[in-house]
């Protein structure tokens, strides 16, 4: 863990920073640049899965499983 953390602080998108009550931990916490990156990965993570259900909702063996997932999911998403 400690190797990724360290490639992530290195290109800028983490941070350690020290346990205010501990001072043997240490926390990583993402920069704004990690957190835009991550936001673009979930982003992109979204359309690719809704162009692969979009897809198999035309299949017969699973357009009723796609709705059902994108019924449930659509009432789970809070803004």
């Amino acid at each position: 863990m400690s190797r990724l953390v360290t490639r992530l602080e290195n290109k800028g998108l983490t941070a350690r920073v020290s346990c205010e009550h501990d001072r043997r931990g240490v926390y990583c916490m993402l920069t704004p640049a990690g957190a835009e990156r991550g936001e673009r990965a979930e982003a992109r993570c979204r359309e690719e899965l809704t162009g692969l259900l979009d897809v198999a909702s035309f299949d017969d063996r699973w357009a009723a499983l796609v709705a059902r997932f994108r019924h449930t999911a659509a009432g789970s998403v809070t803004p």
